[in-house]
């Protein structure tokens, strides 16, 4: 395991490697996770991360330090980085979004101010932001909205900041950049090492959600199912699980479980595979209605605390369920999100949990709700 300090110190050139992982994993699933390396252990000069596949089983991600350096290049050249920038990271290592923070600062010569103490803090975030005089973050969405919500202006210093670790609602899109928030929305993955595309600089000026470009270091193309491929020096050199070692690419191609839908200049939208139910014959999106539940908590001024989950019917296969956190009060929601989606698409139950799965940055983690 590293911290955020020892991360300067490793040689990107170097023939050791080094595994990430949550300090607050439990000691038993420490040991279980590390026991899956031993198969890996001829595999010098990378980074292992841990991800969870379709199965929801956890796996390492075997990076190559090469990899990791060809997609800190390219976000480097995307974003104009240079060793004038000061990145102000909130984002935990043992993700692929803070780590390659450190690896393009290594490139560009830039420096990285870690304000990640274990758990999201807004405040020492925006402190940090101005105290230091930062120029160029990284978020994910849920963090994104707290700034929002809170009605936070952008530190005048920052000249961008991208946005990952799932789909941003334009809602909060918008809301951000009335705010000053140079927010540039991004797609990636943990096996192509961080950024597949990339809003380019500037586009928040523009009055509308930007499409997202693709970086120069990879190649797409769709498999016959129609998930997106990727062809990129960036990519993972292997999975590391209960099989053992193995290399989920075909001829250099990696196929992802995503949709994408293309515009004129780049990715327009982002549709996981595994989120796709059958209603009634008809193929529904749920991460899409997820955005537009977000969506209508936002104009409720209400804590993004529930979740769309697929409910099985035997009639229509399946039905759409709001899985529903503490003591919100869900009428309001199911009213006014039932407006925005088709018949068949609206709510038909309302669970209520306890709490719902989150990662450490306070992301609910859809898949596990479902």
């Amino acid at each position: 395991m590293i911290t955020p300090e020892e991360i300067g110190a490793i040689d990107w050139e170097g023939s050791r490697s080094h595994f990430f992982i949550n300090p607050r994993t439990p000691d038993s699933e420490k040991e279980e996770f590390l026991k899956l390396l031993r198969s890996a252990s001829h595999l010098n000069s990378h980074c292992f991360l841990l991800t969870s596949g379709t199965t929801g089983k956890k796996k390492w991600v075997a990076l190559a330090h090469h990899a990791l350096l060809s997609s800190a290049a390219a976000v480097n050249r995307h974003l104009q980085v240079s060793s004038r920038d000061i990145w102000i990271n909130p984002l935990p290592v043992f993700h692929v979004g803070g780590l390659s923070i450190y690896v393009r600062a290594k490139l560009s010569g830039s420096r990285v101010v870690s304000v990640n103490s274990g758990r999201w803090d807004m405040e020492g975030f925006i402190k940090s932001c101005e105290a230091e005089k930062g120029t160029l973050s990284a978020l994910v969405p849920t963090q994104v909205y707290d700034c929002v919500q809170a009605g936070i202006k952008a530190p005048a210093s920052l000249r961008a900041v991208v946005v990952g670790g799932g789909a941003l609602n334009e809602a909060i899109y918008e809301s951000a950049v009335c705010l000053g928030w140079p927010l540039l929305p991004s797609y990636g993955l943990t096996e192509c090492s961080s950024q597949v595309a990339t809003a380019l600089l500037g586009s928040w000026m523009a009055g509308h959600f930007p499409e997202l470009p693709f970086l120069d270091h990879v190649e797409t193309g769709f498999n016959p199912e129609g998930y997106l491929q990727i062809r990129s020096e960036a990519l993972l050199t292997a999975y590391v699980g209960e099989e053992g070692v193995c290399d989920p690419k075909k001829e250099g191609w990696f196929s992802t479980e995503d949709r994408i839908t293309l515009g004129e200049r780049g990715v327009v939208n982002v549709s996981r595979g595994t989120g796709f139910v059958k209603i009634g014959g008809e193929s529904v999106d749920l991460q899409r209605l997820q955005q537009i539940l977000e969506g209508v908590c936002i104009k409720q001024r209400t804590p993004i605390s529930c979740a769309i989950a697929a409910k099985p019917d035997l009639r229509k296969g399946s039905v759409i369920e709001l899985l529903v956190e503490g003591t919100v009060d869900p009428l309001a929601l199911v009213e006014q999100f039932n407006q925005q989606v088709l018949p068949f698409e609206r709510i038909c139950h309302v669970t209520h949990v306890k709490t719902l799965p989150r990662t450490a940055l306070g992301k609910i983690l859809i898949r596990a709700c479902r």
